[in-house]
């Protein structure tokens, strides 16, 4: 829309994600799209804060196993198992659901809007 091309610096996507992308979604008119939205993005969020509880449980518990800070039996290799599984899961909610909603969130911005925030912060 805004004819650039190249990657964004972190800056610059600082800057499009806080400037435009977070106050032209605020502005938008639809709320009821807006609940929808977060409505399908709550379930990637849920599960992605109990893939880092369960990443950092695993990791502590493989740590003391280890250490012999505690004693653990057995192993840990389906706890390895069941992370990995959530960190796939994850990817394929985001992939499927969070990904197609924020682009078609980003559609609603009216594109002279994009082209003249591109063009007042000199992003080319």
């Amino acid at each position: 829309i805004a004819g650039v091309t190249r990657k964004l610096t972190n800056d610059e996507s600082y800057k499009v994600m806080s400037k435009l992308y977070y106050p032209e979604i605020k502005e938008l008119k639809d709320k009821h799209y807006v609940e929808l939205f977060w409505n399908k993005v709550y379930y990637f969020w849920v599960f992605f804060e109990h893939t880092v509880i369960a990443f950092i449980t695993v990791l502590l518990i493989s740590l003391a196993k280890l250490t012999n800070l505690f004693s653990v039996t057995g192993s840990l290799n389906n706890l390895w198992l069941w992370v990995i599984s959530l960190i796939a899961f994850n990817f394929l909610i985001f992939i499927a659901s969070v990904k197609p909603r924020t682009e078609s969130q980003v559609r609603q911005i009216p594109d002279d809007k994009i082209k003249e925030f591109f063009n007042n912060n000199n992003i080319f």
